[in-house]
């Protein structure tokens, strides 16, 4: 209910990440050894947009990513690890994440042979 704060816990997510990465391995682990889950994928929006491509570089495992407006990594060495169906929905209209940044996403995977289809 507190934007400063919310924007706080993000910061605090992002400037130490192993936390975060620690709770998403837990995640999947639960899931596959609890509910001998036969496919695991990641969704997520805004903040959790960007954690959801994350996940995707984490998890060895993970059949399908959605990445709905999230910020991107657009580090092709990074990316290169992707090997999911990925799908992603952005805003032509929204300023915090740049067409160009889309697009330049959108070719790198596709540069690569990757599975996206992005909106």
């Amino acid at each position: 209910t507190e934007p400063d704060q919310a924007k706080d816990l993000m910061r605090a997510v992002m400037d130490v990440p192993g936390p975060a990465q620690d709770n998403i391995n837990q995640a999947a682990q639960f899931l596959a050894n609890d509910y001998s889950a036969p496919t695991l994928g990641s969704i997520g929006w805004c903040f959790g947009g960007n954690w959801s491509l994350r996940t995707g570089l984490l998890l060895e495992n993970l059949d399908a990513m959605a990445i709905y407006y999230g910020q991107l990594i657009l580090a092709p060495e990074v990316l290169d690890g992707l090997d999911m169906p990925i799908i992603g929905f952005f805003g032509e209209d929204d300023t915090s994440i740049q067409v160009d940044d889309v697009t330049n996403f959108e070719s790198m995977l596709a540069g690569m042979g990757k599975s996206a289809d992005i909106h």
